[in-house]
């Protein structure tokens, strides 16, 4: 295998910046989906789609790095945060799977909710990542992430509660119900995942 000593550094920036755009694609057509709930097979194909896209650029990230014998951050940061970023979107693509397989009639406002959510992190964390290369200005973004996961958990865990008072509801509805919002909550978990990567990141190299 040949090795690069001197590799370009823009080569890891680039497929960073490429995966994030990637998860804020997913993200929006997630959001696209419970907004607009038509079509929801085809749209969960979309959202599968970008996911193997995603998949293909997490590996070349594993690639450039054992092609390489320097790296303009350290190796193990750069695999967690390949790996962070592919969570998300496996996540994002699991609750658009979900929705197909379990036959829901009609996403909910907390769905909804939740999703936004993801989409507002995403965002931050795209303007983040495009930022690594210099180490500045990333700070406001993580943090806005960080903002945003506390909200979706003030949401997710208000969803659940009432979800749970409501004793007309069907067993079976509220156990379909309970496994969306817990793989929605589980993706904004994994986006601040991202950030507290990056923000660890920035702290080394301060």
């Amino acid at each position: 295998m040949k090795l690069n000593l001197f590799p370009k550094d823009k080569i890891f920036y680039e497929l960073f910046s490429s995966t994030m755009e990637k998860m804020v694609q997913a993200s929006q057509l997630l959001h696209d989906l419970f907004t607009d709930y038509t079509d929801a097979v085809f749209k969960a194909k979309e959202i599968k789609e970008v996911e193997h896209e995603c998949d293909n650029l997490t590996h070349q990230i594993a690639q450039k790095v054992n092609q390489s014998f320097v790296t303009p951050i350290d190796r193990e940061d750069i695999y967690a945060l390949a790996s962070a970023m592919d969570d998300v979107i496996d996540l994002i693509e699991a609750t658009s799977d979900s929705l197909v397989l379990f036959s829901v009639s009609q996403p909910n406002t907390t769905m909804i909710a939740l999703s936004e959510i993801l989409v507002k992190m995403t965002q931050e964390l795209k303007l983040a990542v495009d930022k690594l290369p210099t180490f500045k200005g990333i700070a406001p973004h993580w943090i806005e992430v960080h903002s945003y996961e506390n909200q979706a958990d003030d949401t997710y865990r208000k969803a659940i509660s009432l979800l749970f008072q409501d004793h007309s509801r069907d067993p079976i509805e509220i156990i379909k119900l309970k496994e969306i919002y817990d793989i929605l909550e589980a993706a904004t978990d994994k986006a601040e995942d991202v950030a507290t990567v990056l923000q660890n990141i920035v702290i080394k190299h301060s």
